[in-house]
């Protein structure tokens, strides 16, 4: 009996022509990752995020409706020709920048159990656009252009509304800010990444818009660290600012690994982040590999750092961790030792707070430390992520 009303449902909306600057009203409204409750009298509606991300498309209605979801995907600026004859209220891209009827819909959600308010009138859609895609023969592709649009409207089941019985919300457009970017590194080296859309990350008693990614598995904020001096307890500290995944002598032109470096910036849960990923390089000489980890920033501090499972004991120095640099941490205190910090009992241990300006790293070696400190963060259990949490307008963190 569902599916009849349903199809009887579709049916008219498919020769509905629908107005130009609909509204939102209280039987139909729709917004993006805001509150489900009704926004009325807006229209067209538009937001920003990122790819990569879950956005929440959240329509309102009578309680138990069913709803056609449109949704259109189109290059920014592009001007595509009209598919299945539904018109959105997006903004025209003419001379005039005026909205219009103008169709740019390529697919919109078929109506199924899932596609019904709740008791409430409620429902959310969840919009992600992917950056990059995997294909059959293992390889990856990332070309999508620098910012997609999206354009949703919801059309909703109202018997009072004769005589289609039938009503639409307003239109929300969504631009999708690719926020992937590939690094080209070789050696040593390291490039400047300058954060997107005004993202500013507190990292100790900074604040940044960018930071330097190394070939050596590790980004560092406010200077640069080129060349690798194969890593002490004492050069850490004393060197650069920096987050580090899998510092070693890594090096990313060995092709044989399928080597990758690259940033992603995203949402969660409405907070911006920022995922930089060394991925599969290998050890200088080509001794062991693949090797790699990632960190996220976030732009209210927090941090966490993964060490990828398919990483093996290397033949060089290796340091994961966080330090201020500059010997603003002299070292000493509670749970430090002879490499550091033991990362792995901060966390299982945990949480660890940590004091002002401290550093969190554990370096593992062949045996410049006595005794030798093996890799023992290669996917480790329960978490399998460092994470750091920034304490409020301090520069000090908890580890867990």
């Amino acid at each position: 009996m569902r599916s009849l009303s349903l199809l009887l449902f579709i049916l008219p909306v498919a020769m509905l022509p629908l107005a130009a600057q609909e509204v939102n009203t209280t039987l139909a409204s729709i917004n993006i990752d805001g509150s489900p409750l009704s926004v009325i009298g807006m229209g067209p509606i538009t937001a920003t995020g990122y790819t990569d991300s879950d956005i929440s498309v959240n329509m309102r209605s009578m309680p138990g409706t069913p709803v056609v979801m449109l949704v259109g995907s189109y290059s920014a600026g592009a001007n595509q020709l009209p598919v299945y004859g539904f018109n959105l209220d997006i903004l025209a891209y003419g001379p005039n920048q005026d909205y219009s009827s103008n169709i740019y819909l390529d697919g919109y959600s078929f109506p199924s159990p899932g596609t019904w308010t709740d008791q409430t009138g409620n429902l959310t859609f969840i919009a992600n656009l992917v950056a990059c895609t995997a294909q059959p023969n293992g390889s990856t592709i990332c070309n999508l252009p620098a910012t997609m649009n999206r354009t949703f409207q919801a059309i909703t089941n109202d018997p009072t509304n004769a005589p289609w019985n039938v009503r639409s919300t307003a239109a929300a457009r969504l631009t999708m800010v690719n926020g992937y970017k590939l690094f080209a590194l070789s050696g040593d080296n390291s490039t400047l990444y300058n954060f997107l859309g005004g993202f500013q990350f507190p990292f100790y008693n900074g604040t940044y818009g960018s930071c330097y990614v190394s070939a050596n598995g590790f980004v560092s904020f406010g200077g640069t660290d080129n060349g690798f001096p194969n890593p002490s307890v004492g050069s850490t500290r004393s060197g650069v600012r920096r987050i580090m995944n899998y510092y070693s002598d890594l090096v990313p032109e060995t092709s044989a690994t399928q080597p990758k470096i690259y940033a992603q910036m995203f949402t969660d849960n409405g907070m911006r982040r920022i995922r930089i990923v060394h991925s599969r390089l290998a050890e200088f000489s080509n001794t062991t590999g693949p090797h790699g980890g990632e960190c996220i920033i976030s732009e209210n501090g927090d941090i966490s750092v993964y060490v990828h499972p398919y990483n093996a004991q290397g033949s060089i120095n290796t340091v994961v961790g966080i330090t201020p640099g500059g010997n603003l941490d002299p070292g000493g205190g509670a749970g430090a030792t002879s490499y550091g910090r033991d990362l792995s009992q901060d966390v299982v241990g945990g949480p660890t707070v940590l004091g002002i300006n401290k550093s969190a790293f554990e370096l593992f070696d062949l045996g410049s430390t006595f005794p030798a400190n093996p890799l023992d963060l290669a996917g480790f259990n329960a978490p399998t992520r460092i994470t750091y949490i920034r304490a409020p307008f301090q520069s000090s963190y908890t580890v867990q």
